[in-house]
This record gives C-alpha cells, structure tokens and sequence, in this order.
C-alpha cells in the first residue's frame, strides 16, 4: 500500500479535507513504514467518529499510541479569523484534534455558529477566477441563523430526523465531559485488563 492509497482509504470514511491538507497526509504516510499503514488507518477507524474532519494530527496521534516512526509534515501556524457569519474572532488551522480544540483554542470551524473558513477561501479562489459564489452567501445565512449565542433553541425537522439547533456550535464544557468520560472508559478498560492479567497469574500459580 502507498502512501496515497493509505490517504485515500482514510479520507473515504470521513469528511474529506482541503487538497492542502490532503498533500500533507500523504507526505506524512509515505515516511510511515509500508507495513504499518494498514495498522494506522485501523486505529484512526477505531478511535475516530464519522463526522470527524480527519488530517495529520490524527496520523500522528495514531502513529504515537502505535510506536511508529513518521517524519513530522511541514507545520501550518493557527491564523487569525474572524468568522463571515457570527463575527466570531478565533484562531484558526486545518483539522485540530478534540484536545487542540480543548486545550490550545484552535478550530477548523467557527465554535459559535460552525461557519468554516474553508469555506470562504474557497469561495476566494473561485472569485479570482470570476466565478460566481452564491452558495457561499446561503451557507452564511444558514449558520448566522442555526447556531451562535443569539439564536435560541429550537427544533428542526429535516426528512425522517427532528435536528435542535441554537446555541453555540461547539460547547467546550460538553467537550471536556466527553474527553474525561472517554479517558475513564479507557482506564477502566487498562485495569479490568490488569486484573484478568493478575487472575491468570494466580491461577497459574496453583496448577
């Protein structure tokens, strides 16, 4: 498996990142050993929702827990932004991980009302090409009035799915929540490991 089919395979189950973000995985994969690739896309499938906006942090975070060798991809700094829907200012960079989010303050989408500044950049180079955007238009519309501190809570239904919206986009008291139950389920899951460890050495023991 190359690098590029081991991106391919990863980004088919998620949502797709920019190309940009997409060269960077594959640089990164290619420095990853061609028999641990099949290993790490396992371990990102295993450890990583759907919804997640997948990129290098999550190779590297993969290749760590695994104890493989990769070479770091080029480091893109958070830039500045100022959200075109909610005027949200926050710092932005390609696909953070929940403890980026958490800890450091870094989103790939506004955490108020979710616009995503991939968005607009997109919306840029068309523009420099003289192509019309009035998606981009629809989508900020479609954020300022769904998510941010301004929009009370309600419920929409969308086909077969009642949806709630209002309220803030990304809740960090909820992320850290979910990041805590996650790191007990996973202690847990050590210990209850250790104990059947030391039953079998007592067991063991006896016979």
């Amino acid at each position: 498996m190359t690098g590029k089919e081991m991106i391919r395979e990863i980004t088919s189950c998620y949502i797709p990142p920019q190309p940009k973000m997409i060269e960077k995985m594959e640089y990164l994969a290619e420095s990853i050993p061609e028999s641990a690739r099949q290993e790490i896309i396992d371990s990102i499938i295993e450890n990583e929702g759907p919804a997640t906006k997948i990129g290098t942090s999550h190779i590297v975070e993969a290749c760590n827990k695994l104890g493989v060798s990769y070479h770091r991809a080029t480091y893109t700094p958070a830039e500045p932004w100022t959200c075109d829907a909610c005027g949200f200012e926050f710092k932005y960079t390609l696909a953070p991980t929940d403890d980026d989010k958490i800890d450091k303050g870094l989103y790939d989408a506004c955490p108020m009302c979710g616009m995503q500044p991939g968005w607009t950049q997109l919306a840029n180079r068309y523009h420099a090409l003289g192509i019309a955007t009035p998606w981009l238009d629809r989508l900020i519309d479609e954020c300022a009035v769904s998510f941010g501190p301004k929009v009370a809570t309600h419920q929409v239904q969308k086909g077969a799915m009642n949806l709630f919206r209002g309220g803030i986009f990304w809740a960090r008291a909820r992320a850290e929540s979910e990041r805590k139950e996650a790191k007990k389920i996973e202690i847990d899951a050590k210990m209850e490991a250790l104990g059947k460890s030391k039953r079998w050495d007592l067991k063991s023991d006896f016979l």
